[in-house]
């Protein structure tokens, strides 16, 4: 028995599909609704295991799909066993995906996450009454670690303030995360059309320089994963 894997919910339900390979070696196809389609393939089984070969396949599909079309792409290991069910989404929350479409179309992601040592001595465990003399000084163990956490999160929102305004105003939409750990600052992701791909990542370069006690890994162009809003396609 198999199970349909859905890829993603994409526009021009009209075009020529790209000539690639699913999960499985499976022939791809799309279940049409409308001005929507869903890339879909059938796979064996009743889900499809977690591995390096599956989740590259799945990406490979989606990106072969970017080349001509807007694509809303799902998340991995999304799968159901009728088709009739991905038709009834499709239906029900088609205005939805219509304007997720309307948002990514000629869009990708750039990710970006900015590593930092703030102290490299600062102790990142909680403190455990067992190691203190008694319960005063565990008490003060506790209000001193969270004094730290509070500096280094101001520190760290302070800095993260310094880095993105010139990544922020490439992009159409930015999700950002301040981590302040002591070794992850800030996650983020910027949707940005195609035609600034190139200088977003040379201001990162610039920043690389900028600030070179700071560790930035750029990655990308990938799907808008971080920018779809979450729709039921099974």
């Amino acid at each position: 028995m198999g199970v349909l894997y859905i890829y993603a919910i994409v526009d021009q339900p009209d075009g020529d599909l790209p000539d690639i390979r699913g999960i499985g070696d499976a022939a791809i196809s799309g279940l049409h609704v409308g001005d929507l389609l869903a890339i879909v393939s059938t796979v064996e089984g009743d889900s499809v295991p977690f591995s390096r070969t599956n989740l590259l396949c799945h990406e490979r599909v989606i990106e072969a799909l970017m080349r001509g079309r807007a694509v809303l792409p799902t998340r991995f290991g999304t799968t159901t066993e009728h088709a009739e069910r991905i038709a009834k989404a499709l239906e029900t929350n088609g205005a939805g995906f219509r304007a997720n479409l309307d948002r990514v179309r000629g869009r990708v992601e750039i990710a970006l996450r900015v590593g930092w040592k703030p102290e490299a001595d600062e102790p990142i465990t909680r403190p455990r009454a067992a190691d203190v003399a008694d319960g005063r000084s565990y008490m003060q163990a506790l209000l001193a670690q969270t004094q730290r956490s509070r500096q280094r999160r101001d520190t760290a929102e302070a800095l993260a303030a310094k880095l993105t305004p010139g990544l922020a105003e490439l992009a159409d939409a930015v999700v950002e995360k301040i981590l302040p750990t002591p070794q992850l600052l800030l996650k983020a992701a910027y949707l940005v059309r195609h035609a600034h791909v190139a200088e977003i990542r040379r201001r990162i370069t610039a920043l690389r320089t900028e600030y070179p006690d700071l560790a930035f890994l750029a990655t990308g162009p990938w799907p808008a994963y971080s920018f779809v809003a979450e729709g039921n396609v099974a």
